[in-house]
């Protein structure tokens, strides 16, 4: 309009008029980001999950981890040439051993692959153990991006 030549005004008095002919005008706002799960103190929430890694050979290697969600440090991993469950119990047993968990309760949070079924829910269901498994976007809204 003004580059038109079809109105004579300043800027401003333009963006003014602009206002008030169209008021129900929304503004466009991003909603803000959620927080994901957090928690409190450290060795009580505890992250698991398994990365592919493909070699140049062609063949694939499959790391295990461990993370705790409080001070992010990786506690504990396994690198293995096959994907099961063993694998990742004799991961976790390790980080029960190496921190001293299995008489403290803890909230373990992975995903419903296959390595976290079977023998890990064995491992899980002894009665001296107080690891609870919580499955990301399952058991609980937040997802397991933290490790992932």
């Amino acid at each position: 309009m003004l580059n038109d030549s079809q109105a004579f005004m300043n800027l401003s008095t333009f963006y003014k008029y602009a206002r008030a002919l169209r008021p129900d005008f929304k503004r466009f706002r991003k909603p803000k980001q959620r927080i994901g799960i957090r928690a409190s103190s450290p060795l009580t929430l505890l992250h698991m999950d398994t990365t592919i890694l493909r070699v140049q050979d062609g063949s694939k290697a499959y790391i295990h981890f461990i993370m705790d969600n409080f001070s992010r440090t990786i506690l504990g991993w396994k690198a293995s040439l096959e994907w099961n469950a063993k694998n990742t119990v004799s991961n976790l047993k390790e980080v029960c051993e190496k921190f001293n968990l299995f008489h403290k309760p803890i909230r373990l949070l992975c995903d419903d692959g296959s390595e976290n079924q079977g023998a890990v829910n064995g491992f899980l269901d002894q009665p001296n153990l107080f690891i609870k498994k919580l499955i990301a976007q399952v058991d609980i809204s937040y997802s397991n991006s933290m490790i992932e």
